[in-house]
């Protein structure tokens, strides 16, 4: 299936910033989800934020907006294994994203590039499964 593609039903999102909810909305193509990375990053008050892509099979990506990098995490359902992204290799405080209106941490070692972040998501609104071009850790 190629990227661009959509799968058998839209994909949820849902994104909050420090203390406010900004809503849910659905997405049926890549480019759409892409739009609504594209437009958190350009938004000043929005600030770095946790969005969770929800497919309809129940797995979840969830990908970090408003910073020069990116973290994933994916879930294939509410159980674990729980993974996030395994990208740049280094030392450096602990990154943070806004993610239900507090704060969640990361570290460095879990960052990856803005547009390898677009592809997984890309990939998984194709195929709402892990996306495979990322590495990821437990």
């Amino acid at each position: 299936m190629r990227h661009d593609q959509v799968m058998s039903g839209p994909v949820r999102v849902e994104w909050f910033t420090y203390g406010d909810f900004h809503g849910e909305t659905l997405v049926a193509t890549a480019d759409e989800a892409e739009a609504v990375l594209r437009s958190i990053d350009r938004d000043p008050d929005a600030g770095p934020v946790l969005v969770d892509f929800l497919a309809p099979g129940g797995a979840t990506l969830t990908v970090g907006a408003g910073r020069e990098f990116s973290v994933l995490t994916f879930q294939a359902s509410s159980d674990p294994p729980y993974l996030v992204s395994l990208g740049q290799q280094g030392e450096g405080p602990e990154v943070h994203f806004s993610y239900g209106g507090s704060y969640s941490e990361f570290l460095v070692k879990h960052t990856i590039s803005k547009e390898l972040a677009v592809e997984a998501l890309r990939e998984f609104v194709a195929t709402g499964e892990q996306p495979s071009i990322v590495n990821w850790e437990e």
